[in-house]
Formats: C-alpha cells, structure tokens, sequence
C-alpha cells in the first residue's frame, strides 16, 4: 500500500496508512513474493547438487562429509534469526564459492576431504535459511506450495547431481566438476546481492520496517537515493529496525528436538528421509550388480525418482493447500493470503497430514514392491517406474510433515528447519551405513521391506498428532506466556530497584558522587 502525496493529509491520516501496511502479513505483492521464494529455493539447490555431484568421481567422500552438513545449520539458522537472512546466505555463499576454488585447485586427498567439509558447512544451511524465508513471507494458507518449490529445488540438485558429475567427470576430468559450482554460486550470490530484499520478520517486520544498511540490496539502495524526501519514506524511516546480533545459540535448535510435538514430527520426518537414503545409497551397487551399468548409466537411473520428486513437490503442496482452505471452510473461517490466521483453533495437524498419510502408504508399497523387483531381477522398465512413485510419494510426504513443522514453529521457522535437518543427516547417516550390511544379510526384498514397514509402524504417532496436537501447541503457547511474563515482572522489578537508590548517591562517568 502506498501513501498518496496527491493531497496533504493529517498525522492520523498517515499513521493510519503505516498501521495499514503493517496488519498485513507482508507488503510484498504476489511477484515479489515468488521472485524471492524462487531465489531460495535456488540457494537450497546447491546443497544436494553438490551433495551428489562428485559422486561418481569420489565416491569414498560420501560419509566423511555428514558432520559439517549436519552441524552448520545449527549455528547459521541462529544467526540468520538475529541478524537477518541475507546476512547468513552471504557467509554461506562466500564460504561455499571459495571452498569450491580450493577444491578444483588442490591436488591432496587430505585437503580435498577438509575441502569438502568446508564446502558442505558453507551449503548446508541453505535449506533451513530457505524454509525460514519461505516463513517470513508467506501465511500457513499459502505455505504448502511455496515449501513445495523449495523442496523441488533441493530434488532437482540431488537427481542432477549424480548425472552432471558423471557428464563432467568423464569428459572434463573431476577438476571441472567444482570449477562449475564455482560458477553457479558466483551468479547466484551477484544476483542475490542485487536483488533479493532482506525478509527477517525480527528486523524488516512484514516489510514496511526499512532494513539496516548492511541488510539492503543494492537495489533497494538505488531506490532510497530516488525516494529519499517522500512521504513514506518520512513515515517509516525513523522506525529501522536495529537489533542487536546475538552469538548464534545451537542449543536453542537441539530444545526443539525435545519439544513434544515437534520433536516426534522431526522423528518422522527423518525416518522418511532415512528410507528415501536407504533408496539413494543402495541404488548404484545394486544397479551395477543386477544390469552391469557404469557410473554414468547410474546416475541417468537416479532421473526417475528425482522427476517423481520434483513433481511432488509441486502438486503434494498446491493439494495441501487446498486441504486448509476445506477446513477453514468448514470451520466458517475465511482465508485471507495477505494476513496470518491465528491457528490455536485451527486443526493444522489434521489438514496436513490428511495429505501426508495416504502418501506414506504409497510410498511404502511400491518401496517394499521395488524391493522385491530387485531381489527376481525383473526387466530395467520395472524398478525406474516404482522409483517414480517412491520418490513422488515419499518425498510428498517429508515436504507435508516437514510444512507442519514450521507451521507449529512460526516464531523459529529456521531454527525448526535446521532441527529437521539435524535429524534427518544423523538418520540419514546411519540408514546410509547400514543399507549395505542389510542387503548382503537380508536381500534386496527383505531389506526394502523392512524399510517400508517402518514407515508405516510409525503411522500411529502421527494419528497421536493429529487427535492431541492443537492440545500440545496450546500448552506451549501458555508457557510461552508464562516465561514473558516472569520476564517482563524481572525487568520491571530491576528498574525499581534502580529508581529506588538515594537520592544523594549519582553516578557521573561510572563513579559514585554525592
């Protein structure tokens, strides 16, 4: 909304237009909004694009890795919280372009390796920063679509992957593979720097709070040098946000691990992605087994199941979506886009994962079925179709329950999405380590059936959710109060104190005078 400089209005008058811009959830219109969700879900491309890339070339660095990308969210989701989001993607892109330079330049396997490490740290946070954009700017009305595209962003960098680092491995030599992330990182973090406006609700509020200068694009600096005397400009400058930056907390992630209800949907949430590694894992051994492909044939194999992915990750999130606007019908609330519902009263569990469940059962028939193709060694066409359905419905299912995550964490979206992060790498890990041992033991059938069984054991957790958790968020939401409270009853108590000092006693420059 815009403040009109045709006809000189009141101080009421103003200040009613700034209260207008700020009921809204956010200023942005529905362009900016996508532009900016695009951009994220581009940065979390880069964490399983390079994730998978060297695959085919190193493929032994696979599990040294798993650290630095499970712990470097804890700190970058903190960070980004107090100082901003655009803050945190620089260090991350600045880290990642120059691990990636080190990478294509050394010729040590003990420096590939750190490398490496660096290298993850630097792109491992992209996702949470992602979701927590995705936060900042959108409503739970709209949010099942918009985390859909990030999640497609991060299915097409982990299908790809394998793919392009098997192309460029084989013709240009393994070196090419980082110079071309290189490349992409430099582009993406020019384009970024330009362009994408800082979204934190704590500093810009629903936009209409001007960022400090360190959180302004280059853009939105050209533009302030245009607009410096306007009228909005006048209205909304003095208020720029200042908040203070805090050492990044990593206890403050693990905390949401242990909370009731969004610790058991992060369990989830990684048991999924557990068994979707599981898939990942031991497809190349496998396929290399049974049909005698190389490394390249290895990763074209991996194209069904991120193409089943990506379009699951579009159309779970639109379905999810429509799933709220039933209840809220049902509910007789009406839907507005533009402003944040208050979902105490609202079933979120249950529009959610009324989404979710059917998809898990999908998901874990035609993985216990892929299996079992596996174990009779059934013509190629047979495991690439159930690859399509596993991915589609089991990454279907992980982006819904990882939605409803955030949607019980709105006040922590990036600290809750580095949480999910951190359980599904150390799940992911082990299912990692693991799936090879099961496979010799138990065989390509038993061991995906046990898989698929797992998801679906764990079923009932989630219909403990979806009859206790709008329960279990309204608990939360009285601590919450009850905290604020005895903090605001602490200061207040501290300026009493401080007022109530003799009246002889001053200090001047730190010392006590009378």
């Amino acid at each position: 909304m815009e403040v009109s400089d045709e006809h000189p209005a009141a101080d009421a008058t103003v200040a009613s237009s700034t209260n207008s811009l700020r009921e809204v959830y956010t200023i942005l219109d529905k362009k900016q909004k996508r532009f900016i969700i695009a951009m994220a879900s581009l940065g979390a491309f880069f964490s399983p694009l390079s994730g998978n890339i060297y695959y085919p070339a190193l493929n032994s660095m696979a599990t040294s890795v798993q650290v630095s990308g499970t712990l470097a969210p804890l700190f970058i989701a903190g960070f980004a919280d107090s100082a901003g989001r655009r803050p945190a993607y620089l260090i991350c892109f600045i880290i990642y372009t120059a691990a990636n330079i080190g990478l294509a330049l050394q010729n040590n396997y003990a420096a590939l390796l750190i490398l490496r490490c660096v290298q993850s740290s630097g792109s491992s946070a992209t996702g949470a920063l992602a979701n927590a954009v995705i936060a900042d700017v959108s409503t739970s009305a709209e949010r099942g679509s918009y985390i859909g595209y990030t999640f497609a962003g991060a299915f097409i960098g982990q299908s790809l992957g394998p793919v392009l680092g098997g192309v460029l491995s084989a013709f240009l030599g393994w070196r090419s593979i980082f110079w071309l992330l290189t490349i992409f990182a430099a582009v993406f973090l020019t384009l970024y720097v330009i362009l994408v406006p800082e979204t934190c609700r704590s500093i810009v509020g629903n936009g209409s709070i001007p960022p400090p200068a360190l959180n302004r694009s280059v853009f939105q600096v050209y533009q302030q040098s245009k607009v410096t005397n306007s009228r909005e400009s006048d209205v909304l400058g003095p208020h720029t946000s200042k908040q203070p930056i805090r050492f990044p907390n990593p206890l403050a992630t693990l905390k949401i691990c242990l909370e009731k209800e969004a610790g058991i949907l992060l369990l989830y949430a990684g048991i999924i992605s557990a068994g979707l590694a599981t898939i990942t894992t031991g497809l190349p051994s496998q396929f290399h087994d049974i049909y005698h492909f190389n490394d390249l044939q290895i990763g074209l194999s991996c194209i069904p199941m991120g193409v089943g992915s990506c379009l699951s990750a579009i159309t779970v999130g639109r379905l999810a979506d429509w799933n709220y606007k039933q209840h809220a019908t049902r509910l007789g609330v009406s839907v507005d886009k533009r402003r944040q519902q208050d979902l105490s009263d609202f079933p979120i569990e249950v529009a959610r994962l009324e989404i979710a469940l059917p998809l898990v059962g999908l998901a874990s028939a035609t993985l216990i079925a892929y299996g079992w193709v596996l174990q009779t060694a059934q013509q190629l066409a047979a495991p690439l179709i159930l690859l399509f359905f596993v991915g589609f419905a089991g990454s279907g299912a992980f982006s819904i329950v990882s939605t409803l995550v955030v949607d019980v964490c709105p006040e922590s979206a990036g600290q809750a999405t580095a949480a999910n992060n951190l359980v599904r790498c150390f799940l992911g890990a082990g299912a990692s380590a693991v799936v090879g041992p099961m496979l010799k033991r138990l065989g390509r059938g038993g061991t995906y059936t046990i898989v698929g069984g797992l998801w679906v054991a764990f079923v009932p957790l989630m219909l403990g959710i979806m009859k206790w958790g709008k329960a279990w968020r309204e608990e939360k939401r009285k601590r919450g109060e009850l905290r604020m409270k005895g903090k605001r009853a602490e200061k207040s108590s501290q300026i009493e104190m401080g007022m109530s000092k003799p009246n002889g006693v001053h200090k001047i420059d730190g010392e006590g005078t009378e």
